[in-house]
């Protein structure tokens, strides 16, 4: 009994759910990540036939037919645009693999009825801030932070670099690319990655079922106790 509760139960119960809904390797999903932003087009190249009717567009609302009489940098704004559709792709992705990390934890909370070793598991690991869900929690925060850095960075590079200066030159014998360069004060406006956790309730609600499977289990290991206890005469 006690091989199968908690070695044999703990071991099959990850498999199985793996064998039902697979993660791809690391090799897979970078691989899906490049194809898709690549269907996307490249946002570092002003020529891109990709963004084509972009290109148009913003032409179109300004009432100009070249960039170079755009207000601002047509290759910042071009950049901005290629970042929101490549960060859409790979969020949509990201997403798709948590969908499937939540569905191995809901299993194992399931299972946690015939083994309650996966129940103490799932919940310790709440309350450490090691689970799926805090995982998550972090990683969702960590790109938006990077998606805001490097839209601020493209905004800069729209508003503050004029496009006749936007370009690359050779220096002196070099095929280093000179580039404008722009005030300090706008790099110390960059914004500032400050990660905020999760409350402890929340981390805990992400476990509630291990929570209900474990508390079972503990009411039932003290109701055998009680029934077991021995009977003192008067």
């Amino acid at each position: 009994l006690w091989l199968v509760l908690w070695v044999l139960v703990p071991r099959v119960v990850p498999a199985a759910a793996s064998a039902a809904r697979s993660l791809p390797t690391r090799a897979a999903f970078e691989a899906d990540v490049e194809r898709r932003t690549r269907a996307l087009g490249d946002s570092h190249n002003p020529a891109d036939e990709k963004f084509a009717a972009f290109k148009a567009e913003v032409l179109a609302r300004a009432g100009v037919a070249r960039v170079e009489d755009l207000p601002i940098n047509y290759n910042g704004v071009q950049m901005i645009e290629g970042e929101r559709l490549t960060t859409e792709a790979y969020r949509g992705m990201r997403d798709a693999l948590a969908s499937v990390r939540q569905a191995h934890e809901r299993a194992a909370s399931v299972a946690g009825a015939a083994a309650p070793y996966l129940a103490i598991r799932l919940v310790s690991m709440a309350l450490a801030g090691v689970d799926v869900a805090y995982v998550d929690d972090f990683e969702r925060q960590a790109e938006d932070y990077r998606y805001a850095l490097v839209q601020h960075l493209n905004q800069l590079h729209a508003d503050e670099v004029a496009h006749a200066d936007d370009r690359y030159v050779a220096a002196s014998g070099s095929d280093a690319p000179t580039r404008k360069r722009i005030e300090a004060d706008h790099w110390r406006e960059s914004p500032q990655f400050d990660y905020r956790p999760p409350p402890l309730a929340a981390s805990v609600g992400h476990a509630g079922t291990a929570c209900l499977v474990l508390a079972a289990w503990a009411a039932g290991v003290i109701l055998v106790l009680w029934r077991l206890r021995p009977e003192v005469s008067a």
